[in-house]
């Protein structure tokens, strides 16, 4: 730059100098994440300046309005103000005006003003600037031949104009027309060139692309551009080959574009609305993961702005689907702030604001006002306006379905059928739109005017949008139930024997349909079984529906989820499989029973194990694939309870560490894997059944120790299914049970409850109540005689069973559903009357078990070395109250294995720290806990044993203390260890079975408290029993101590406790009412007796929710 020697000089100097301000400025806002306006005010205030001293007849002029053309284009993305694109539309028509005809400079003026009408138009949909824009493209094309640079960026402007042409008319002809500027473009680019790839129909091909020259600095651009118009094509004939092609594309354009630049941005956008949609086809969670992954880059990139906000709208709409499948809110917060960020964003001028709202009330779901906003800024030809009505007319239902209000039916109606009514036959969102307002006729059928009118719109509404879903379409499965639910209706009103036919038959195709959520097809099922049974009565369709349903269980509860959102689902499901089992009992299929029942208790827990097992047999057939599947278990396993454990935790990633967002797409790429695994392990011979639910011939080895009852409380009948050994020759005997009912169950649930409150035994530090003998309310004495007479002693009429005289009666395990699996059976009896007989341990040693399968497990080897006792006490817990006791307990444990040699690590106060118990856990057989203990309802996996660091939470022992290789007995003595979640009661979800989950074989728990008092006295009977084994005459012999003698070890202290406390009273149990009053620990203390797999003692210890004293039910002992 010359030094200025006139005023002409003078003015022209000081023009470069205000240009190259201003065009540095611009290049600072655009190079910036988070540009200021004032950068911006200042390139475009130097510009102006400098073109104002330029004088027309300056050939430089023309480059100058361009540059302030760019720079009103950089505002417009900035703040999305209509004023700034038209003004840059204005300076480039300035500039086409000065430039010189001819020159190359012109093809570029021309393009970027193709590009201003093309973002005009994005602005106000006006369809003018789709017309001028192609005018501008027109001359863009004259004055480029095929082998100029440009040719390429010209094509795309046009390419993408002619896209929104087609977005805004619907009109196939735009569509194909940039679809053959393009290939045109292909067809005479030359095979070796560098800037454009061969031919269009090869382009998709990977053998096509690896011939395409990678080296181009504007390929990406012409497969940016690609992309959207296959995705635009898909949209209109929902071909899948489009929506691949689409991805395919978008994904070779983000490798190709520069990192972190503009045009990277828009490439991750474009690929994530692709896998986007692509999910919404298939229902293939890879693709809203990817697709979000994707969303949130391009987020993180974006400056504040208009493509900003169509970004994170994409990242809203993914969110909410991911929400809509998952359950996760952390989703659904996602999909919420998106949304509003997107509208905050947006002007109100912009014509994409009407769908940032529509979508802002799909997430909100009744933010009925947001669509009506919407829907007020489209006219009635807009192609988005039946969508938002449709979403109008579903949040209205909606909102209906929560408050009952008739006005909202009748707008949800309205607003669906004009929705329908603006929707094309052909459009891939009609059945969509069909089946709302299905939805609505059938609501406003049932709840309201029962007029066959409303019904047979309600039919024929739904019946047309299963006809227009394909067949194999996931949305079809919802279409096909509805039409089901409106077809069970032609029945109940007008006893239309073929209204039930057609409603089985479209809950059958829901059902077995090959895609669609699970869940969705699941509830198909449960119908088609359900309607079956009013059809046919107890027949084999009901058989086959229940069998397709629960089969879906596991897919529900799926095992890329966290353990937490599993047992969120399974939560209102607890019922299904008890209704299953009255099915199949009711057409004496008992072994199909027994197998439904046990396939519907535990479903997490059982995952969990499936991932435990070993695969020696098929290391011997396939090393490979056995080495590969047990990698991916453990991985699998380690993520799923690492999950559980930081569920509640905030979505930060910091240097080195995952996010959540990272571990939880990490957990559903594993559980992919591992389903991909075990399906090729299946396809081995011989491997058939491989981790498939367990046959009635392998489930009969349960009970090789003795019968296993399986109680089926339902509120259609309830059974017992007894379960005998192999050498029995009736494998299965029934019971009904024709006097019990699953209200009965349910009040004698709620008294218990009720008399535990008042006692004081669920509450830590509650003192103990006295109960006058004339007082109202529930009664012990009514619960357990009830127990006795309705289920236990009618059980053990069937087993043949006499009082025992042995001073170890034989085993008997109990496994019971619903209410009565918070109830001690093992208690069971009539304690008013001196009658020999009347209670249930004088004839067993009972036991409970969550499963069958968790009997089903190999026994410690006796030959094999004892690793000792941890045993830990807490007498003063941080922020607990004092258990004094838990000292004396663990010495007297201390002192049978000082007399036996028994090894023993003894971790007391301080000592029990986490790390330090889980470690002791690693290295004992047996552990001994003696502390508080809470149980979390709201968060089973929360619940824990109180140590003197912290809470020791099921999630951690899950998590760090799997399959350990040594544990065979875990002694919990500690409050409410085996009462679990009462809306999870088919799953176990204890401290007790999380014991079990870890390798405990027998595990002794409670289901509420111990008194402090009691429990040393309950511990040194147990322990004196288990390492000292009686022998003929009236000798000891030490051996190796055996877990397995738990449940009988348990049984016989409890009754040398009963007897000490019989002395206490000073009168029998039988007369112990004429005292006028007593005392309910004690009573309890007398009553009680053990179980199995979790030992649930009452009584409490002083200021402890404990364990073992007076009453006590094992409930985990196996």
């Amino acid at each position: 730059m010359s030094i200025p020697t006139s005023a002409d000089d003078s003015a022209a100097f000081r023009a470069d100098i205000l240009a190259y301000i201003g065009k540095s400025a611009r290049s600072i806002v655009s190079d910036s994440r988070t540009p200021t306006t004032k950068m911006i005010n200042t390139s475009i205030s130097c510009l102006e300046q400098a073109i104002a001293l330029i004088p027309d007849t300056d050939p430089v002029k023309a480059e100058r309005w361009h540059d302030l053309a760019k720079a009103y284009r950089e505002r417009f993305e900035m703040l999305g103000q209509e004023e700034d694109i038209t003004k840059a539309i204005t300076a480039l028509r300035k500039a086409l005006e000065i430039a010189p005809s001819g020159k190359s400079k012109n093809i570029t003026f021309f393009n970027d003003l193709t590009n201003a009408y093309r973002l005009r138009f994005e602005h106000n949909d006006c369809g003018e600037e789709i017309r001028n824009g192609l005018l501008a493209s027109d001359e863009a094309l004259l004055l480029c031949p095929p082998s100029d640079e440009q040719f390429l960026t010209v094509l795309t402007s046009r390419g993408s104009l002619l896209l929104r042409a087609f977005e805004h008319s619907g009109n196939m002809k735009d569509l194909n027309a940039g679809i053959s500027v393009l290939e045109d473009a292909v067809q005479r680019t030359p095979l070796d060139s560098d800037d454009l790839p061969h031919r269009l129909h090869n382009l998709t091909s990977e053998r096509a692309l690896d011939k395409t020259p990678s080296t181009s600095s504007t390929r990406f651009l012409f497969l940016q551009s690609l992309s959207a118009f296959h995705l635009a094509r898909f949209e209109q004939d929902s071909d899948a080959a489009d929506l691949e092609n689409s991805i395919l594309l978008a994904e070779q354009a983000v490798q190709l574009s520069p990192q972190g630049r503009p045009e990277q941005i828009y490439s991750l956008t474009s690929l994530g609305y692709s896998l986007l949609r692509r999910f919404e086809y298939s229902g293939n969670l890879v693709d809203i993961d990817n697709s979000i992954s994707a969303l949130k880059r391009a987020d993180s990139l974006l400056a504040q702005g208009r493509s900003k906000a169509m970004c994170v709208n994409s990242l809203g709409q993914a969110s909410l689907l991911r929400f809509a499948r998952l359950s996760n809110f952390a989703d659904l917060d996602t999909s919420i702030s998106s949304f509003q960020a997107a509208i905050s964003l947006t002007p109100d001028t912009d014509v994409a604001k009407p769908a940032y709202l529509n979508n802002l009330s799909g997430a909100f779901q009744t933010r009925i006002s947001s669509l009506h906003q919407a829907i007020r800024l489209l006219a009635d030809d807009h192609p988005f306006k039946p969508g938002f009505l449709s979403n109008l007319g579903d949040s209205y239902l909606k909102r209906y379905n929560r408050l009952g209000g008739i006005e909202d039916l009748n707008l949800s109606i309205q607003a669906n059928k004009q929705a329908v009514a603006l929707t094309p036959e052909n459009h891939t969102r009609k059945p969509i739109r069909l089946l709302h307002l299905g939805k609505a006729y059938l609501k406003r059928f049932e709840d309201h005017t029962k007029e066959c009118a409303h019904l047979k719109e309600a039919m024929w509404t739904l019946y047309e949008a299963v006809n227009l879903t394909p067949d194999g379409h996931p949305f079809k499965v919802d279409c096909l139930t509805w039409l089901g639910i409106c077809t069970r209706n032609f029945f109940d009103v007008f006893r239309m024997v073929d209204g039930l036919d057609k409603a089985i038959n479209s809950y059958k195709r829901a059902a077995t349909s090959p895609s669609g959520e699970p869940a969705l097809r699941y509830a198909a099922g449960m119908l088609w079984a359900h309607t079956a049974r009013i059809r046919h009565g107890p027949s084999q369709q009901a058989i086959d529906a229940y069998s397709v349903a629960l089969d879906l269980l596991p897919r529900i509860a799926w095992l890329g989820s966290d353990i937490a959102s599993r047992h969120k689902e399974l939560a209102n499901k607890g019922d299904d499989a008890p209704k299953a089992a009255v099915a199949a009992i009711e057409m004496g299929e008992y072994g199909t029973a027994l197998e439904w029942l046990e396939q519907g208790r535990s479903v997490v827990w059982g995952q969990l194990l499936q991932l435990r097992s070993p695969v020696d047999h098929l290391r011997s057939v396939n090393e490979t694939l056995a080495d590969e599947l047990l990698r991916v278990s453990r991985e699998l396993d380690g993520i799923s309870t690492r999950q559980t454990q930081t569920s509640g935790s905030k979505q930060v990633k910091e240097d080195g560490l995952q996010s959540l967002e990272e571990v939880a797409q990490r957990h559903r790429r594993l559980a992919e894997e591992w389903e991909e695994l075990v399906g090729k392990v299946r396809s081995l011979p011989g491997f058939e059944t491989f981790l498939r639910p367990k046959k009635l011939a392998e489930l009969r080895k349960a009970a090789r120790e003795g019968p296993v009852v399986f109680l089926n409380i339902h509120h259609l009948q309830c059974d017992a299914l007894i379960i005998q050994s192999d050498q029995e020759s009736d494998p299965i005997l029934h019971v009904p049970f024709s006097s019990f009912s699953i209200k009965k169950a349910q009040e004698l649930q709620l008294s218990l409850k009720q008399l535990l409150g008042l006692s004081g035994v669920r509450v830590r530090g509650g003192h103990q109540v006295k109960f006058l003998p004339g007082q109202q309310g529930p009664s012990f004495e009514k619960i357990l005689s009830t127990l006795w007479t309705e289920i236990v002693k009618p059980v053990l009429d069937k087993l043949n069973y006499k009082v025992s005289s042995s001073s170890t009666p034989p085993r008997i395990w109990w496994c019971a559903t619903g209410p009565v699996a918070f109830l001690p059976l093992h208690a069971a009896g009539l304690y008013t009357t001196p009658q020999e007989g009347t209670k249930v341990f004088k004839y067993v040693t009972s036991s409970y078990t969550p499963t069958l399968t968790a009997l089903l497990g190999d026994p410690p080897k006796k030959d094999s070395q004892f690793h000792g006792i941890l045993a830990i006490s807490q007498p003063t817990t941080p922020n607990q109250s004092p258990l004094p006791k838990t000292e004396n307990e663990v010495e007297r444990i201390r002192q049978h294995c000082i007399s036996t040699g028994q090894p023993l690590e003894w971790l007391n106060k301080s000592e029990a720290t986490i790390s330090n118990v889980l470690q002791g856990m690693m290295n004992h057989n047996w552990v001994h806990l003696a502390c508080h203990a809470v149980q979390r309802v709201d968060a089973p996996t929360q619940s824990a044993f109180c140590l003197h660091q912290g809470r020791l939470e099921l999630s951690e022992i899950i998590a760090r203390c799997k399959s350990l290789p040594l544990a065979e007995l875990a002694f919990l003595s500690a409050c409410q260890t085996a009462s679990g979640d009462e809306k999870l009661s088919e799953e176990a979800v204890h401290l007790a079975a999380g014991m079990m989950l870890a390798g405990y074989k027998s595990v002794v728990a409670t289901m509420w408290s111990i008194r402090d008092r009691d429990a040393p006295l309950v511990a040194d009977g147990v322990y004196r029993q288990l390492l000292c084994r009686l022998e003929t005459g009236s000798t000891m012999r030490e051996e190796r101590p055996d877990s397995t003698r738990s449940a009988h070890a348990l049984h016989c202290a409890v009754r040398e406790l009963r007897e000490v406390v019989g002395e206490k009273a000073h009168k029998p149990i039988t007369t112990a009412w004429d005292d006028g009053e007593f005392e309910f620990p004690a009573l309890l203390n007398v009553i009680h007796d053990p179980g199995l797999v979790d030992e649930a003692i009452g009584g409490e210890r002083e200021g402890r929710a404990g364990v073992l004293s007076g009453a006590e039910a094992q409930i985990g002992i196996t």
